[in-house]
Formats: structure tokens, C-alpha cells, sequence
């Protein structure tokens, strides 16, 4: 599946990155964060456990697409912190709800 151009400018004119959609990362940080998650070893998956547990106490799910737009969005990082907080938060509402109009993906899958 091919990543998802996105733009945070008005009307969409700009500052273009791309968003992960199919579980492995666009940015090298996300890259890194889901082979962590992956990692066949004791002590690897346990570094990935609590890197999920922390940025899920936070309210922002370890969705790649989501740490695309934390590591990669062309904003400042307070303004990137912020959107993937927003964006995890929304996520985590619709899943509650079950509208089904997205699905996290599994980085232990």
C-alpha cells in the first residue's frame, strides 16, 4: 500500500510528508520505534512494550501513521507533539465508539 501524502498548510499548497499505510513507517525514527516493537528478543520486546505503554499513557497510540506525523510533520515539535496527541486521542474515541472508519495497526504484527 502506498504511503499518504499529506499537507498541514492551508488549502494544501505546501510542506508535503508522507504518512505511513501499511504498518511499517515512513520516517527512520517511526522505522526504528516499529522494529523496537518487532524485535524477536526478550529485551527488545520489552523496550517496545513500555515505548507502547508510554505513548499510550499519553493518549496517543504507537500507530505508525501516527509517529509519521510526530517525527516527520514539517511543523515545529510542540505543533507535531500536539497534532499526534489530537490525532491518537481522535483515534481512540472512534474505536470506542466502533464507527470503523479506521484500524490501527498492529506493530507487533
Amino acid at each position: 500500500m502506498d504511503p499518504l501524502l499529506v499537507s498541514l498548510a492551508h488549502g494544501g499548497l505546501d510542506d508535503w510528508f508522507l504518512v505511513d499505510r501499511a504498518g511499517g513507517g515512513e520516517h527512520p525514527s517511526t522505522e526504528a520505534a516499529v522494529r523496537l516493537c518487532r524485535h524477536p528478543g526478550a529485551e527488545g520486546k520489552n523496550l517496545g512494550r513500555v515505548l507502547r505503554g508510554a505513548l499510550g499513557a499519553i493518549g496517543c497510540p504507537a500507530e505508525p501513521a501516527l509517529l509519521d506525523m510526530l517525527f516527520g510533520a514539517p511543523v515545529p515539535p510542540l505543533e507535531r507533539i500536539a497534532l499526534a496527541l489530537r490525532a491518537g486521542r481522535t483515534m481512540g474515541t472512534c474505536c470506542q465508539r466502533g464507527c470503523g472508519s479506521g484500524k490501527a495497526v498492529d506493530l507487533l504484527g
